[in-house]
């Protein structure tokens, strides 16, 4: 950029001063952009941080959910138990000698 003055003429680096204005005015511009697009950001996550942003409807379901996932463990719990006592029964059965399980009962033996 080039100032004059009277009998003198300074060079100063730079832009002139139309592209100051310019470079002045784009930089306002993009940051209403950016208020006006992050702004409802903001409040959906200042929301959400609060606990507010859940509908009352939302907030049923999420509670029925709940139950039925306390309900689903408890019934896991049991099916583990009737497995643990089907195991414990196939055991006791394989524990029997097979000739024990086959023979006749002992008040027929002397009938014979």
């Amino acid at each position: 950029m080039l100032i004059q003055g009277p009998g003198v003429e300074v060079f100063v680096p730079g832009p002139p001063a139309s592209e100051m204005f310019l470079i002045a005015i784009s930089i306002v511009a993009a940051l209403i952009a950016a208020i006006y697009i992050l702004g409802p950001l903001a409040r959906a996550l200042a929301r959400r941080i609060e606990g507010k942003g859940i509908d009352a409807g939302l907030q049923d379901e999420l509670h029925a959910l709940r139950e039925r996932v306390a309900e689903v463990d408890g019934l896991r719990d049991r099916v583990l138990e009737l497995e643990e006592r089907v195991d414990f029964t196939e055991r006791m059965l394989a524990k029997a000698p097979q000739q024990e399980r086959l023979a006749a009962p002992r008040g027929d033996e002397g009938q014979r």
